[in-house]
């Protein structure tokens, strides 16, 4: 079906009434999407469990799940994810995990990380030996802050740093 307009007046009139219908409907997905990014600041992280996979002289490979709970109605897809570990305040390692995660919205979501840490390398940064690494984990104060890219359709969007900090007793023992 076809509408004809006769009148050029009544032309402008229908296209000043379509520009200005879709400049509110985009600003009012435009406040509703910021509503929802704002209300994914208010997220809810927790540490889940560590799996530990392999532990030798050269090398200690642990899996580290967090739960992240997003309170927003918007679900989204996890694209980055970087972790700065600090053990007793010491600088450890950066790990990186660029493998897709999705965030469901109004729920929580498992977020997994599989990590490779040189146990001797470990040891000499944070002042202690290994007997007492194995026999002292109270005495170990972990430290993650975590940095994350979200993707919302096309847009990769950082969301503020996170800190999760806790001894190694209690991760080891959650």
């Amino acid at each position: 079906m076809k509408v004809q307009v006769k009148n050029k007046v009544n032309k402008k009139v229908v296209w000043v009434t379509a520009i200005v219908a879709l400049g509110a409907v985009s600003t009012i997905a435009g406040i509703w999407l910021y509503k929802q990014l704002k209300k994914m600041e208010d997220y809810g992280l927790d540490f889940k469990n560590i799996i530990v996979r392999k532990v030798s002289t050269t090398e200690f490979i642990f899996d580290l799940y967090m739960i992240f709970t997003n309170k927003s109605n918007l679900g989204v897809t996890l694209a980055k994810q970087e972790y700065d570990v600090y053990a007793n305040n010491v600088f450890i390692t950066t790990l990186k995990n660029d493998t897709p995660n999705d965030i469901k919205a109004k729920s929580e979501s498992e977020i997994g990380m599989r990590i490779n840490v040189n146990p001797i390398d470990l040891v000499s940064k944070i002042g202690l030996n290994a007997v007492e690494l194995i026999t002292s984990p109270k005495k170990i104060n972990i430290k993650i802050v975590m940095k994350y890219k979200i993707r919302i359709l096309f847009l990769n969007v950082s969301i503020p740093e996170m800190i999760y900090e806790d001894s190694l007793y209690n991760m080891m023992n959650y």
